[in-house]
């Protein structure tokens, strides 16, 4: 009897995992529930009515309306967004520095200044690997990988700039949900 109080309340417990946040947005959330926080379809009209018609942005829109995108992109000062879908739900965000900033300042992150940022916001990594880079004259040198595993199953992922010159630079930080991360085989 024991034992299956024991896997209830472990039951309910897993049940209970608050999803993932990251920023405004959810882990999970549907693509009309990240539209309406994002306010995408504001555009909506604009781009598919009348002599500025814009097709290309109108057909875009209109996936996210109707819950068929895959992907979805947004750009801050700092940082560019892609947010991934699979099967109409927030799986994958990925960020980047914006490379395409006004300000070179702005074009590159800090790693550890981010890695602060994270750890503030879920906890210190669970894992954080140093991966040896090489290049072709012989020079060597390391690169951090932090991860970290949410209750949710979640995983957070921030790679330093693998580059010689990208010591204490962000190439990624990756938020990966737990379905996302199932490898199916693209042969069946």
């Amino acid at each position: 009897m024991k034992h299956w109080l024991l896997l209830f309340n472990i039951c309910a417990l897993a049940a209970a995992q608050e999803p993932t946040k990251l920023g405004q947005h959810t882990i999970g959330e549907t693509i009309q529930q990240w539209a309406s926080v994002t306010h995408a379809l504001e555009e909506l009209g604009p781009a598919c009515k009348g002599k500025t018609k814009d097709k290309a942005k109108c057909t875009y829109l209109t996936e996210i309306s109707n819950g068929t995108a895959a992907r979805t992109f947004y750009l801050d000062v700092d940082r560019s967004y892609v947010f991934d879908f699979l099967n109409g739900k927030l799986a994958i965000v990925t960020i980047k520095p914006n490379t395409l900033a006004v300000d070179p300042k702005d074009r590159v992150l800090d790693f550890e200044d981010e890695v602060d940022l994270l750890t503030e916001s879920y906890g210190k990594p669970a894992e954080t690997t140093l991966i040896d880079k090489y290049n072709a004259y012989g020079v060597k040198w390391k690169r951090r990988i932090c991860v970290w595993t949410l209750p949710d199953g979640t995983q957070i992922t921030a790679t330093e700039d693998p580059e010689l010159n990208g010591e204490d630079k962000l190439l990624s930080i990756v938020f990966t949900a737990k379905d996302a991360m199932v490898r199916r085989n693209p042969y069946k």
